[in-house]
């Protein structure tokens, strides 16, 4: 888990690019070496975040006010994760591969891509090191993942 602020007085302080940074991370943990799926995260001028090129040519860029953004509540994290998963599908699912949608075309992808980034959001909670460190920490009183 990455941390921008560190000190011993005070709680770790997450920024929004220490977490889409570590989502990056634990999204390519996943794959076997030979299959490794690269994203590069950029910061830049732009709209929350948009994805750029597709497999391991992608780039995903975040904007300055979301890479900045403090992490400290369950609702800006979910709400960082779910964008960062959507852009992730784009990603992968190579939607950005042709010049030109037509719009029930570009409705239905980022439906998709809602959908798909959701998923692979909750298999990075449960799954992720990362992450499931960070989602233990708002939620450290109730036993998720309690073996029974």
């Amino acid at each position: 888990m990455r941390t921008s602020i560190r000190a011993p007085w005070i709680q770790p302080v997450i920024t929004g690019e220490d977490l889409a940074r570590d989502v990056i991370d634990d999204f390519e943990s996943f794959f076997e070496p030979k299959f490794a799926i690269k994203i590069s995260l950029e910061i830049g001028d732009v709209d929350y975040a948009v994805t750029k090129g597709s497999g391991n040519e992608a780039r995903i860029f975040i904007s300055r006010d979301m890479a900045n953004e403090i992490i400290n509540s369950p609702t800006i994290f979910f709400f960082h994760l779910f964008i960062i998963g959507h852009e992730i599908s784009h990603a992968v699912l190579m939607h950005n591969r042709g010049a030109y949608q037509e719009l029930f075309v570009y409705r239905s992808l980022e439906m998709w891509a809602d959908f798909y980034g959701a998923k692979i959001m909750m298999c990075l909670i449960t799954y992720g090191p990362n992450l499931r460190s960070i989602f233990l920490s708002f939620f450290h009183t109730i036993n998720f993942y309690r073996q029974s």
